[in-house]
């Protein structure tokens, strides 16, 4: 852990005097689930090992140091998200019980759903922070280079959460990314580099990856790029981010909601014309997006030597990735 007692937890979570004993196991579990997925198992272990091992945290390096901060916040706000739920009851031979004094009452149900849903967007915040960090030092942190979290990061064009809101607008961005990740893969490799052209596409990605800077009207280019992916990602998502899959089997969102919670009673399952509405909505935009890119691309073909100039039938959905990839008439 990357904590010894309460004193230092309360400087990164609102909690009160907890027993660090009875909360240990969460926060074993929180950066497990929170920070190895992003430095990787091989730079946690090494700064794990430096904090445990050391008598005082200041003897720490300083690029360890910083790491570990940046961890912590990350850890702060997800252990408040995590452990909540479970430190509302005790549970004995009497079974589960809970705790109210004279002058310590039991928090009202919309007030530890308020608790949760702040901190998970703080943490998440953090965590978009933790991303930046260790991307703009990534020469201090070489074990985070060699991890297989690293070349996933690195590989899609849209790499973090709040640059695919600056190119899609949602009202949870981190969630959504993440739940779309996938997808975006597949829009790459199967829409956007056959427009392209491997040629094309294949060279964009290699300076990507590498960190190479893009020449003025390839940065142009991709930010054509980057907003089709953006849309096509949420048209082949939609789907599956409306159907969750788990031991109940596939299952939607009710459309009775059993909360005293206001805000969660006025939410309700998108109908499917709605649902249908947007997929084809982002598949279009996507569509537009890739015209506009192809359109560059031929009017700047002295820049793109890879690039084929060939005449495109613009009434042709499906040459720029349209509706037609998703199904629907």
């Amino acid at each position: 852990m990357l904590f010894k007692d309460t004193d230092r937890l309360r400087e990164y979570a609102q909690v009160g005097n907890v027993n660090f004993d009875s909360v240990k196991q969460t926060l074993r579990r929180v950066e497990e689930d929170y920070i190895i997925p992003v430095t990787g198992k091989a730079l946690y272990d090494d700064l794990h090992t430096a904090f445990t091992t050391a008598a005082n945290e200041a003897d720490l390096s300083e690029e360890r140091q910083k790491l570990l901060d940046m961890c912590r916040s990350v850890v702060g706000p997800m252990f408040c998200y995590s452990h909540l739920p479970k430190s509302d009851i005790l549970v004995s031979d009497a079974g589960g019980r809970r705790e109210e004094t004279a002058t310590s009452k039991t928090a009202f149900q919309y007030q530890n759903t308020n608790y949760r849903e702040a901190n998970l967007a703080e943490g998440e915040g953090a965590t978009e922070s933790l991303w930046r960090f260790l991307e703009n030092n990534a020469t201090d942190y070489p074990l985070w280079v060699d991890t297989a979290e690293y070349k996933d990061y690195k590989k899609l064009f849209i790499r973090t959460a709040s640059e695919f809101d600056k190119l899609y607008k949602s009202a949870a961005p981190y969630r959504n990314f993440y739940a779309m990740r996938s997808k975006m893969e597949d829009v790459e490799q199967n829409t956007i580099r056959p427009i392209l052209t491997a040629a094309v596409f294949d060279a964009l990605k290699a300076k990507h990856i590498a960190g190479t800077a893009f020449s003025e009207k390839e940065a142009e280019l991709m930010g054509k790029v980057k907003k089709a992916i953006a849309y096509y990602t949420v048209a082949f998502a939609v789907p599956f981010l409306n159907v969750k899959m788990d031991g109940n089997g596939l299952t939607v969102v009710s459309g009775i909601t059993m909360t005293t919670r206001d805000a969660d009673n006025h939410r309700t399952q998108a109908p499917d014309a709605n649902l249908t509405r947007l997929e084809r909505s982002c598949a279009d935009n996507g569509r537009l997006w890739m015209k506009n890119a192809v359109d560059y691309l031929n009017a700047n073909a002295t820049d793109f030597t890879n690039w084929i100039v060939e005449e495109v039938n613009e009434d042709d959905e499906t040459t720029f990735g349209g509706v037609g990839l998703f199904g629907m008439c």
